[in-house]
């Protein structure tokens, strides 16, 4: 991908990321859309991976269809191409939403802890803290630890 191709991906996904937490969902699936389309056409970037893992939590979201294992595949195919970069935000993608339909969620919980420390190492703090927290928060909640024993986690992490 070139270089002024890379920079409206990165603008994208900037824009992507501040849709989300603004709650703007239709800005957001547009601009992951837009870098799939841009990856089709013009080759692999640092946001590729990611951009599709999304796209297979948008189908599970939105059109309830579970079988997304090919954007899982494509996604860890691609991040396993572009080496390192962007990592942690690929991982996440892929296991916090897509993964829960297919796989027993004690079964990959220490993937997250993995994107933590890949996140870590490469500056990606945000999507290493959203990691952390399904490593230690919601993945153990959600598989019936009772709620003081997470928060007892919590305290050990933190301090």
């Amino acid at each position: 991908m070139e270089d002024k191709h890379k920079i409206i991906v990165e603008i994208l996904n900037t824009m992507q990321y501040s849709s989300f937490l603004a709650r703007e969902l239709m800005q957001m699936v547009l601009c992951n859309c837009h870098i799939a389309q841009l990856t089709l056409e013009y080759g692999l970037c640092e946001y590729s991976a990611k951009s599709l893992a999304m796209i297979g939590n948008y189908s599970i979201l939105v059109f309830k269809n579970y079988d997304v294992a090919l954007f899982r595949d494509l996604a860890i195919s691609i991040q396993n191409v572009i080496g390192k970069a962007r990592a942690c935000q690929t991982l996440f993608a892929t296991y916090s939403y897509a993964m829960s339909w297919m796989v027993p969620l004690h079964e990959y919980t220490e993937v997250f802890y993995d994107a933590y420390i890949k996140g870590m190492q490469n500056g990606e703090v945000s999507f290493a803290m959203w990691c952390l927290n399904a490593h230690f928060v919601q993945i153990p909640f959600f598989l019936g630890k009772p709620l003081d024993q997470v928060i007892e986690d919590c305290f050990m992490i933190i301090g």
